[in-house]
């Protein structure tokens, strides 16, 4: 700093009073005065195949021979204007690395927390799209590592929501390819042991150990579930909203379906309620998925828990529901919703 000006950088300590003889960063023009420094330091390289940014010095080439070249004239610029380069500090030929310019998006509502995977990855790419819309008048390329996405835009009939999207989506020219995720050392439910659950759904609460290869064990065919909610009395009207965007004609029910519709969704043909834990059994556990269980399939569920044997005894009604309500769910004033024991 000159001295003329010295004084205005002047702090008092009990030690006594101390200027500052290079310039530091807490003053009010210190980041502008940097930046003007490195800008006429690096004037003519700027822009060409150097950017700088305070004390960020990017240097880019197309070749190796070339970025050496490159690195001489900085160097020689910095040597000048008397400016040292900290080694540890300085990243050289760093060909192919990717980093990350900038962040865009935003958190999800609590009713799209609830949504399933291909649902929220769709709408992270369209609502990354929407806030980088002023960088994507080309061609560009959208890394996901859900790989139904890749088959977003090849949908012959636009329904739903995800049909939605992909028509808001041919507004820009890009390619989504699909990137794997790294592989996890990840412990499968086969080295589980039977841990001591609490469980609770609705009026219902279960107090006993669970096989987690029980609760976790697939009884139906899933594709034939979702054909069947399609023509179910319980579970169409709310599949057609969400599958095909078309509502029930009559207005009590369309107003049913509207209120309740953040609840549900469609993944892969196949309706899914969401249901919010009252307890938690672990930190992340918030919501139970559950399959929407139409009428022609709940003796088969029923039949399936009620004859499952824990330790020898029979389940009665208020745990057989208790472990049906942690994979189905169906409506209790449904037929075979209160008494599952009453068509043995």
């Amino acid at each position: 700093m000159d001295e003329e000006t010295r004084h205005k950088s002047a702090f008092i300590t009990r030690n006594g009073v101390y200027e500052w003889l290079r310039l530091p960063f807490g003053l009010r023009n210190s980041p502008v005065s940097f930046q003007m420094i490195m800008t006429q330091v690096l004037r003519g390289l700027n822009w060409k195949f150097v950017l700088v940014y305070v004390d960020d010095i990017l240097i880019f080439s197309k070749t190796f021979e070339e970025h050496l070249r490159h690195l001489e004239q900085v160097f020689n610029r910095l040597r000048d204007a008397n400016l040292t380069l900290k080694p540890t500090k300085c990243q050289l030929d760093s060909q192919g690395r990717e980093h990350v310019i900038a962040y865009g998006g935003r958190s999800l509502s609590r009713a799209e927390r609830i949504w399933c995977t291909t649902e929220q990855e769709c709408l992270a790419v369209l609502e990354g799209v929407k806030h980088f819309r002023a960088y994507l008048t080309r061609r560009f390329r959208i890394f996901t590592d859900h790989k139904a996405l890749k088959y977003l835009m090849d949908q012959k009939v636009a329904v739903g929501k995800l049909g939605r999207w992909a028509l808001k989506l041919q507004d820009f020219d890009f390619d989504i390819v699909h990137k794997p995720d790294l592989e996890v050392d990840n412990k499968g439910d086969e080295d589980l042991e039977s841990v001591e659950l609490e469980l609770f759904y609705g009026d219902y609460t279960l107090l006993a150990p669970l096989d987690p290869e029980v609760v976790n064990s697939e009884l139906l065919d899933i594709p034939a579930v979702g054909q069947l909610q399609q023509v179910d009395p319980d579970f169409q009207d709310m599949f057609n909203y969400l599958q095909n965007d078309v509502l029930p004609q009559s207005e009590k029910v369309r107003q049913k379906v509207l209120a309740e519709s953040q609840d549900y969704s469609v993944c892969d043909g196949v309706l899914y309620k969401w249901f919010q834990k009252r307890f938690k059994t672990s930190p992340d556990e918030k919501y139970i998925k559950q399959l929407c269980l139409p009428l022609a399939l709940r003796r088969h569920a029923l039949l399936a828990y009620h004859d499952l044997n824990y330790g020898g005894a029979h389940l009665g009604l208020d745990r057989v529901l208790a472990a049906l309500r942690q994979k189905y769910f169906w409506p209790k004033n449904a037929p075979n919703s209160q008494r599952p024991c009453s068509f043995l």
